[in-house]
């Protein structure tokens, strides 16, 4: 399953198999080197049962559970641990593109007391508002990235806290439901989904969008201190 953004409709996206999965002719190095990407990387959409539809440029593999079991072990693990800085993966002069694919990058436990997030324009830090309307904003300002948490904070559907933040592992977090690195598991962050599949975040848990480019540099971060990866 690939590319849920082509298609309008909840829970549809390119259907299609393969003889082969680690090619060689990959679109990007955000894979481990057999061509496996963090599993983040295919969550930019889910369906209701929550299973990823893959991505930009990311293809959501299925198979029955021996078959699945031999593709994992023949491919290896995804190296993804820590997250790289914002500032790391958008170099000087960079600027968001409106037609840009947004991928989602992970979901991380939020700070205490609520101070994670940096302020937009006006100096608020968190806004009411959907998925699409913090895309808009972030492209707007030019964040490169957007945040959505505490969706149970509003009661109209699709709606949850929009931030954004250059840097994403803050080490002030506010609870111990991570890797080590701020990542909690992604269902954390899928509690509530809108009407197309996003995952909105949780309490205390924030769930990451930002551009294709932007997002597998996040995401190319094989450690704590993300010394190893960034390749952009």
């Amino acid at each position: 399953m690939e590319w849920p953004a082509g298609y309008t409709k909840l829970g549809h996206a390119s259907c299609g198999h393969m003889d082969k999965i680690a090619h060689g002719n990959y679109h990007d190095a955000g894979h481990n080197g057999n061509g496996r990407a963090p599993d983040s990387d295919c969550m930019s959409e889910v369906d209701i049962k929550q299973h990823p539809l893959g991505g930009p440029w990311r293809f959501a593999v299925y198979a029955p559970a021996q078959e699945a079991s031999c593709l994992r072990s023949s491919l290896g693990a995804p190296t993804t641990f820590g997250a790289s800085s914002i500032a790391q993966c958008a170099p000087p002069g960079y600027k968001t593109a409106n037609n840009a694919q947004w991928m989602y990058v992970g979901c991380f436990v939020s700070a205490k007391g609520g101070t994670q997030g940096d302020p937009w324009s006006d100096g608020e830090r968190w806004k009411d508002d959907t998925w699409d309307g913090c895309k808009a904003r972030a492209i707007y300002e030019n964040t490169f990235m957007f945040a959505l948490q505490e969706p149970g904070t509003y009661e109209t559907a699709n709606h949850a806290k929009c931030g954004h933040m250059k840097t994403i592992m803050h080490g002030n977090y506010a609870d111990k439901g991570h890797n080590g690195a701020g990542r909690a598991p992604d269902k954390d962050c899928m509690a509530e989904l809108d009407a197309t599949g996003h995952a909105l975040g949780g309490k205390d848990r924030f769930a990451i969008y930002a551009p294709h480019d932007v997002a597998s540099c996040v995401n190319d971060c094989a450690d704590a201190t993300c010394k190893k990866g960034s390749k952009h």
